[in-house]
């Protein structure tokens, strides 16, 4: 779990990390306070305090019966 940096609205939040490109230098990250998931640049992303990690998601992942994922976590 690390924290991203947003700059649309200059705020941090807790996400995971579920894919990277090394080459880019890009992370699609799974913010586990929201549900959202985005694309960040490797500069946006920052370790996360030890007492920040034990707190619990605020997302959690749901599906509904007969409803395809179209995206992977």
């Amino acid at each position: 779990i690390i924290l991203y940096h947003c700059s649309k609205d200059q705020t941090l939040y807790r996400g995971k990390i579920t894919a990277y490109d090394s080459r880019k230098k890009k992370a699609r990250l799974f913010l586990i306070d929201f549900g959202h998931i985005c694309i960040a640049s490797y500069s946006k992303l920052y370790a996360m305090d030890k007492d920040l990690i034990s707190v619990p998601p605020f997302a959690i992942v749901a599906t509904l019966k007969d409803v395809e994922r179209f995206f992977p976590l």
